[in-house]
Formats: structure tokens, C-alpha cells, sequence
């Protein structure tokens, strides 16, 4: 094992500022050890400037790791540009790239690994990445460093990349680092709740990460301490001031809060299991440093993620279930939207994959003729004018006129299909969701509809005056769409019930923050019946908003809509919803066919 680096004090002015004005004072000191001073030894950039060091803060999915990277901000420690923002369950923020997440999902996807695998990587390709995301992963921590303060970098999914981290950067960049821990069973039950997880792939995900995480630190010989979530959430400065490696002088920075409840036990999990899990959490929990935690009880660890055949086939008929799952679900929404007659020889599948189906007038007239609702785009382009014109479109070249930002849209959606757009930002998507609402009217060709519009769910703007309060513009809402169909009194106690917001429904709305503003746009929204619905990845996320209850109430809202075309970069989302794609590129249709070969074509546009 080698021997923790000498403990050196780095605070940095602007953190000392910062916390001048949180608190009213200058933050406790909290020394860093084997972090060297800005350039002391470090080496310098291309440009000259010194580079600083590097902290990596690793530990499961909602064990900590945000929480004990907020506790190092105010010693001075730097986070990297472009933060995620802050969720329902994380409203506190992430602490985390979004730049650096996407190299780590980056690298796991080269294992054919997604982020909640249970499975172990394949041996043979655990230090292996292209030289493509090597340079771009060198790269961005290069840029980085660039500056003042140790650099955090703090990612769930460190637990199984820091190998690649280690072959890339050099063991000298990873000789700094916190792990944290916490109990089994409450990160069960809260990644359970988040992400709607079986207890028993969230509790093998939990050994999976923490056995990888410790076997790295013991084969490289890392002196990185093991903090307690628990400890860490009722006394900061406590747990900090025990370890050697963050030694902590001083008050502490965050008052003691109540310990989140923890369930004894549960039920979906085998017993034995859930004894191996507190045993593995007892022992990293009393272990200072990973060299601490017994190698026995990481082997038995090991045996039994790794060889338990039991545990494995549980696992493996989880995934077998989710995708025959979402398999049924397809094969749902096709049958709904007629697409697909009871058996197709590979003719038609191929005529299925070519890139458009239109329909014609005939069966557009026997549509009207059916009452089934459609939308009909032939030909259609959309010239921005105005400021929206100058902010997305531009002006041609030539003509000065305002380039399209839609140009020569051929297309049909009719009642109950399920379309997922793809395409990079300023494609289109946006731009095509307004045209099918209603909001922009085609500047040329022809656009037909029977039915209503697609309701829209494009920005989380309510559409209404800032200056009326929550329930002013509830009121409204209701007398415009909902009268004739629930009592105002109910329509209000469900909205109250559903947004949680309480007394801020009674302020007004240019003194709600964004996330407010959401919740009640969301609310409102979802809360009458539509024919067909237009939606944005931003406010189709609704399992990040409020996990659970607003994921039913999403799920539901669609399920009524019926049609739905939904634009999103998200595979799950798409995957989840739709059954059929398209793909935009610079304003135009460049595919139209099953979702699984849009999704397909557009990873190779991509690559």
C-alpha cells in the first residue's frame, strides 16, 4: 500500500468569497492532502498557464457523492464548466458534467454496458477505448485544469471507469480521491423509487459498483478514504475530521439533518443477499482506506455477482422481461396505428424501412369519412419572421429572404401513431411540433387536418400573464378547457395535490423559479383529455420531475392522447413511447420509417 501524500492546505480566493457571503465570515479551513499547490510540480498547459490537480469523488448512485462534493466547495475545490442541472431528486444539483458523464456513458457503451448493467465487463476490453474518445477525454480534463483549486471530479459511474481513467491519464492523476458508501438497502429503496428499479438488480448494482470500486483502489494501491454517507449526513464535519486525508479544522459547513429512514429488510431480495450486503457495507463502512476492507469478504462479494447462478438468471430474466416488454409494447402501438397487417413477408418489410409513407387521397377522404384524425403535410415549408426568424433562420444568402426552417415536408400522422423525431439541435424538431399544434401556420404547400391540432407540451412557459398568480391562472385554464367536465373546486384539489406547490400557488408567477413553473405547466397540461399530442424531450422527462407520480401521469396523458409525436435525443424516451421515426436534418425529412432503423441510421449520422 502506498503511503497517503503529505497533507497540504489549498484554499482559493474565489471560495473564500463565495462562502464570505453564504455565511458572513470566511469558510472553515479544510485541508487536502496529496493536492499540490496550483503549477507546484503539476507541469503547464499548452498555453503556459499552470495546471492544477485533480480530486475524483466516486461511490454508487444515490449514495452521497453530490452531497460530499458540496461539502468540499468552500476549501476551494473547482468543478468542471457545464454542470447537469437540478432535478426533483437531486435539487441541491448534481456537481457533475454533463461533458464528463457523456464520456463515462461513452466508455461504458464500448463494454455494451448501460449505466444500471449488472453484469461484469468483458476482461478483455476493460482498458481498451478508441483513439477518437481518448484524445476527446484527454482533452476536456486537459482544458480543465486550467486554473486555481483542485478539480473535483465526481460521477456515479467512476466506480467502473477509473480504469480507463487510470490508463489514460497516468496513476500520478489518480493518487487523489474520496470514496463513499451507503447502506444497501436505503439505496435500494431510493433508486428504487427513482428509476422504478426490482430491489434485486438495485442491490446487485450496489455490489457490483462498490466491489469494482474497492478491487481498483486495492490493485493500484490508492490511499483514497471511505466516507460514510450515514455519518456524513448527520455530521459533516465530523466524519471529515476523523479522516487523515481530509483533514477538517473548524465548523462545520452544513448543520446536522435528519438520516433519511432505512428499510430493515426487503422483500423482493433473497435473505442471504441483503446478509452479504450489510456485511459488504459494515466492512467498507469501518474501513478507513480500501486497503482496510478484508480481501475475504470482497471474495465472497465477488463469488456471488459473479458465479451465484441463482442471482444471474434473476437478472438476466429482469432484462429478458424489460425488452420483451417494450417489444410488446411496439408491436402494440403498430397493431393501433394499422401499420402493420398480421404477417408481412420481406417485401413489405422492406417497404416498411424505406425512407417515407404517404397516404393518399383516397384514404385520407376515407379517414374523414371514419372520423379518424390525421395530419397531412405535402410540400410544406415555414419561413420564420421577425425575431424568431433573425434568432433560428437567418437570411438566404442571395435573396435576403428568411431561410426555411422547414423546407419541402412530406408527410402523414394519423390517429394513434406514436412518431419520435430525431435530429441535431436546430434540425427542425421544435419548428415541426409548432406547425402540427397549430402555433405556426406553413408559409408554403399545404397542410391538412381532420381533427384538432396536436396539444402542445413544446416549453415550460404557461402561456398566461406573469403577473397573475398560481391560481389565477389555474382558474383561467380550467374556464378555457375544463369546465364542462370537472367542478372548479376538484380541478383545484387535484392540481394542489399533483404539484405540491401549497401557498406559492397564491403568489405570482414572475416570482416562481423554473422548476415551479413546470410542475404546474406540467399539471395543467396533462390534466384534460386531447387527440394528439406534441412533446418535447425537456417536458417528456416527467420521471425526473417527480419520479414516480408524474411518470404514471405522463404514461396515462399519452395513452389518451393517442397520437403523439415527441422529439427527443433520448433513445430511452423514444424507445419507450413510439414506434415509429423520423430523422431531420438542416429543416428536412432525411428518413421515415420504424423506429428501430431511425434509431439505427441516426447513431450512424452521428458517429
Amino acid at each position: 500500500m502506498k503511503p497517503a501524500p503529505p497533507v497540504i492546505r489549498t484554499v482559493a480566493k474565489a471560495a473564500q468569497h463565495r462562502c464570505r457571503r453564504a455565511y458572513g465570515r470566511s469558510p472553515p479551513p479544510l485541508a487536502l492532502s496529496g493536492l499540490p499547490r496550483p503549477g507546484a510540480g503539476m507541469g503547464r498547459s499548452a498555453s503556459g498557464a499552470p495546471q492544477s490537480s485533480l480530486l475524483w469523488v466516486a461511490g454508487m448512485h444515490r449514495s452521497g457523492t453530490s452531497l460530499l462534493t458540496r461539502c468540499l466547495l468552500p476549501a476551494g475545490v473547482r468543478l468542471p464548466p457545464n454542470l447537469l442541472p437540478p432535478t426533483a431528486d437531486n435539487p441541491e444539483g448534481f456537481q457533475e458534467s454533463a461533458d464528463f458523464v457523456a464520456v463515462n456513458e461513452s466508455i461504458l457503451a464500448l463494454q455494451e454496458s448501460p449505466w444500471d448493467a449488472s453484469w461484469a465487463m468483458d476482461p478483455c476490453r476493460r482498458t481498451s477505448l478508441s483513439p477518437s474518445l481518448e484524445m476527446e477525454a484527454e482533452g476536456l480534463i486537459r482544458r480543465w485544469m486550467e486554473g486555481d483549486g483542485p478539480l473535483a471530479l465526481k460521477d456515479p459511474r467512476l466506480c467502473r471507469t477509473l480504469p480507463f481513467w487510470h490508463r489514460l491519464l497516468g496513476p500520478a492523476r489518480m493518487a487523489a480521491g474520496v470514496a463513499i458508501v451507503r447502506h444497501p438497502l436505503a439505496v435500494v429503496q431510493s433508486i428504487g423509487y427513482r428509476d422504478d428499479m426490482p430491489a434485486v438488480k438495485a442491490l446487485s448494482l450496489w455490489l457490483r459498483h462498490n466491489l469494482e470500486l474497492i478491487g481498483y483502489l486495492r490493485r493500484e494501491g490508492l490511499a483514497w478514504p471511505i466516507v460514510s454517507f450515514e455519518r456524513l449526513v448527520v455530521d459533516a464535519g465530523a466524519e471529515l475530521a476523523r479522516l487523515e486525508h481530509l483533514a477538517w479544522h473548524g465548523e462545520p459547513l452544513f448543520q446536522r439533518r435528519e438520516l433519511p429512514r432505512c428499510p430493515e429488510r426487503v422483500e423482493e431480495v433473497p435473505p442471504d443477499l441483503q446478509a452479504l450486503a450489510l456485511r459488504f457495507h459494515r466492512g467498507l463502512s469501518e474501513a478507513d482506506r480500501a486497503g482496510a476492507v478484508r480481501e475475504g469478504l470482497l471474495q465472497d462479494v465477488e463469488a456471488s455477482v459473479n458465479g451465484d447462478p441463482h442471482l444471474l438468471q434473476q437478472l438476466l430474466a429482469l432484462e429478458s422481461r424489460r425488452r420483451h416488454a417494450l417489444g410488446d409494447a411496439l408491436a402494440e402501438e403498430r397493431g393501433r396505428a394499422q401499420l402493420l397487417a398480421p404477417e408481412l413477408d420481406e417485401a413489405e418489410l422492406a417497404g416498411l424501412e424505406g425512407p417515407r409513407q404517404h397516404a393518399s387521397a383516397e384514404q385520407l377522404a376515407q379517414w374523414r369519412r371514419d372520423d379518424v384524425p390525421f395530419h397531412h403535410l405535402d410540400g410544406v415549408q415555414l419561413r420564420l419572421r421577425g425575431r424568431a426568424g433573425r434568432e433560428r433562420g437567418g437570411r438566404e444568402p442571395g435573396t435576403g429572404e428568411p431561410r426555411a426552417v422547414l423546407s419541402d415536408i412530406t408527410l402523414t400522422i394519423s390517429g394513434g401513431q406514436r412518431v419520435g423525431l430525431l435530429g441535431h439541435n436546430g434540425s427542425g424538431k421544435t419548428s415541426l411540433l409548432r406547425l402540427l399544434s397549430g402555433i405556426y401556420q406553413p408559409t408554403g404547400g399545404t397542410l391538412s387536418r381532420h381533427g384538432e391540432p396536436l396539444a402542445p407540451i413544446i416549453d415550460q412557459s404557461l402561456g398566461y400573464s406573469r403577473e397573475l398568480t398560481g391560481l389565477q391562472c389555474c382558474r383561467h385554464y380550467h374556464l378555457l378547457h375544463l369546465a364542462d367536465q370537472v367542478e372548479w373546486p376538484a380541478f383545484l384539489a387535484r392540481v394542489q395535490e399533483f404539484t405540491e406547490l401549497g401557498e406559492a400557488l397564491a403568489t405570482p408567477l414572475k416570482t416562481w423559479s423554473l422548476g415551479m413553473q413546470t410542475r404546474l405547466s406540467f399539471a395543467l397540461t396533462t390534466g384534460r383529455r386531447v387527440q394528439g399530442l406534441a412533446l418535447d424531450e425537456g417536458l417528456g422527462a416527467g420521471d425526473q420531475w417527480f419520479q414516480r407520480k408524474a411518470r404514471r401521469q405522463l404514461d396515462a396523458f399519452i395513452d389518451r392522447a393517442g397520437t403523439l409525436v415527441l422529439a427527443s435525443h433520448s433513445n430511452v424516451l423514444l424507445q419507450r413511447y413510439c414506434s415509429r421515426g423520423i430523422i431531420l436534418e438542416q429543416g428536412r425529412i432525411r428518413f421515415e420509417g420504424t423506429l428501430f432503423r431511425a434509431l439505427q441510421l441516426y447513431k450512424g449520422m452521428a458517429a
